[in-house]
């Protein structure tokens, strides 16, 4: 029987340098997207129920989480007014329409069965003025890319090769999904963007990327190799709340 190819992985201590930086942003760049104002928001899934926490101690009222395990869960109601633990998909909350100002959904789309469902069911919790944020690893992410022109994959406790993810997202994926379940969608945001210069172009504006070359590239299509992860606002935002 033939023996898989075993494939050295070559790093790049600046490349992982900035990819630090950059998530460490978009972490702070996601915990400044909620607005201080809501009375009420609801953060699935919360896991320990810190960053809900933090929410609270800026100005939410209240933050509500979901989380499917029961380990966090537990962690998250010693912090949290309220905590449900169950499968996101299935779980019935014992509120109303209009219930939430605002709605985050932290990297959870990839796991779901069936997502534009489940957008369906929980855009109704919003208030008329409330915002839906939702996070997403991007497949379109420079990595995978290499990856896949080398026949492998290498599957991880996070990120969009996580291994208990179900559905794949690039930007244009995760703005469809919200179009397809009739919601407006006020931003599509880079959360964790590389910047250009640990990952350039080359004179003819094309991106090489070990076995394979993708380009000529315009801008857009440039940043959207550089993203590792989205965030997508379904509703308006005041725009230096992202900044």
């Amino acid at each position: 029987m033939q023996q898989p190819e075993t494939f050295e992985k070559k790093h790049s201590p600046r490349l992982d340098q900035a990819l630090a930086d950059a998530r460490a942003q978009a972490d702070a760049t996601l915990f400044r997207l909620p607005p201080r104002s809501a009375r009420r928001m609801l953060h699935c899934p919360c896991g320990d129920g810190q960053l809900g926490r933090r929410w609270m101690d800026e100005g939410v009222d209240q933050v509500i989480g979901i989380e499917p395990c029961a380990e966090s869960a537990e962690k998250a109601r010693a912090v949290l007014p309220e905590v449900f633990q169950g499968d996101i998909e299935t779980l019935s909350l014992p509120y109303g329409p209009e219930s939430f100002d605002c709605i985050l959904l932290d990297d959870i789309l990839p796991r779901l069965r069936d997502p534009r469902r489940f957008l369906e069911r929980i855009v109704p919790l919003l208030t008329p003025s409330g915002l839906l944020i939702a996070s997403v690893p991007n497949l379109q992410f420079y990595s995978s890319v290499q990856m896949l022109a080398e026949g492998r994959v290498e599957y991880a406790t996070d990120g969009v090769w996580a291994r208990d993810h179900i559905r794949f997202y690039t930007g244009h994926e995760l703005l469809r999904l919200f179009w397809d379940a009739g919601l407006p969608v006020a931003r599509l945001i880079g959360l964790t963007v590389l910047p250009p210069e640990v990952l350039p172009l080359n004179n003819e504006r094309c991106l090489p990327l070990g076995k394979v070359t993708l380009g000529p590239l315009d801008d857009g299509e440039y940043q959207a190799f550089r993203t590792e992860r989205y965030a997508v606002l379904g509703a308006s935002i005041d725009e230096r709340s992202a900044k």
